[in-house]
């Protein structure tokens, strides 16, 4: 593939991660490799791509402290400790037709920033028929709160069909099992990186399902001895009746 194409789509995916992630072109990553994680490359490649990207315009980039204070211009090699790389893409509203929407800029995928907006309190639209709707979105918000201690700042334009498509997929009460498992799941990737969004839920929805699905069955609950017994017992069984069923 040639370096082109590739470049092609890591804008194509740099813009989908902006857009998932307060819409406003605005992206932070802790670490080269931190950025390849959500990009679905390496750090080299990404640091190879985002400077392209920054010598034809295409991204303004520089180092923030911990306050969100200018530390200095986009590395050439590992971001220093204690500084974030702070990516803004060029004409991004222009180019997506987007609304700018109201507060502070969001902080990318790795960074979350306490301002909030006037749009913290969701409201279900009156084209919303699922009444489960509704009840999904309080129990997103009250669980966000209960753990991260702060209102959700929920945008319904962007955020609604998440909770619509979730719904469809999964029903009110396997989506509620998914949402509490965002909050307590071990994986890296959310816990260290992502931090604990609608739109990181939706992109690993399939990791947390199948989680859940683990910690609802039976052998899960057993120690690994006792389920390799199970499990066995389990074979035998299915072994006998396929002898009984040959034999009748």
């Amino acid at each position: 593939m040639s370096l082109k194409l590739i470049e092609r789509g890591f804008w194509d995916e740099l813009i989908d991660l902006a857009k998932l992630h307060g819409d406003t072109g605005v992206l932070s990553f802790n670490s080269w490799s931190a950025m390849g994680v959500a990009m679905g490359c390496d750090g080299k490649t990404c640091r190879k791509i985002a400077g392209k990207f920054l010598q034809n315009g295409k991204i303004n980039s520089h180092l923030v402290d911990a306050n969100c204070k200018f530390a200095g211009k986009i590395p050439k090699g590992k971001i220093p400790a204690g500084k974030i790389l702070l990516i803004k893409i060029v004409n991004y509203e222009y180019n997506q037709r987007v609304r700018k929407p109201d507060g502070p800029p969001a902080s990318g995928n790795f960074l979350q920033t306490s301002g909030q907006s006037d749009q913290i309190k969701p409201m279900a639209t009156e084209k919303t028929k699922n009444p489960d709707h509704q009840s999904a979105i309080d129990y997103w918000c009250n669980i966000y709160n209960k753990h991260i201690g702060v209102a959700y700042n929920f945008v319904g334009k962007k955020e609604g069909p998440i909770i619509k498509r979730l719904l469809k997929a999964y029903g009110l009460t396997v989506l509620k099992q998914i949402m509490d498992q965002m909050f307590i799941t071990q994986d890296e990737f959310i816990t260290k990186q992502a931090g604990r969004t609608l739109g990181v839920l939706s992109a690993c929805v399939n990791k947390l399902a199948q989680e859940v699905m683990r910690q609802n069955s039976p052998l899960d609950q057993l120690s690994p001895a006792g389920r390799s017994t199970a499990i066995n017992a389990m074979k035998v069984l299915e072994d006998l009746k396929r002898e009984e069923s040959e034999n009748s």
